[in-house]
């Protein structure tokens, strides 16, 4: 499978586990006393819905751009990017996990 078609496919899965998780968050914990939501504005069961609509709109907005993006870089390119990406997730992990010893 070309790097083109992974990315797509990735792309593809992550909308119905995003929202198969947030119903399951929305459903489980509606109404627990004593979790985290409670008593708190804004918050439906796990779900705080002012972060939710935050990373929901601008990620439903800027999906045709990184689709083009994704058509018109070279696989390298790609590569490139998605592997300085997960260095540098790497490093803060690690530096997170220090901080906790």
């Amino acid at each position: 499978m070309d790097m083109h078609r992974s990315i797509g496919t990735s792309a593809a899965l992550t909308f119905p586990v995003a929202l198969f998780n947030t119903v399951t968050n929305f459903v489980m914990y509606w109404g627990f006393s004593g979790e985290v939501g409670s008593g708190y504005p804004g918050v439906v069961g796990h779900i705080f819905v002012s972060a939710f609509v935050c990373l929901v709109v601008p990620a439903f907005l800027m999906a045709p751009l990184g689709v083009r993006m994704n058509k018109k870089a070279p696989v390298a390119h790609l590569k490139k990017y998605f592997s300085i990406l997960l260095v540098l997730v790497s490093i803060l992990m690690l530096i997170k996990a220090i901080r906790l010893l």
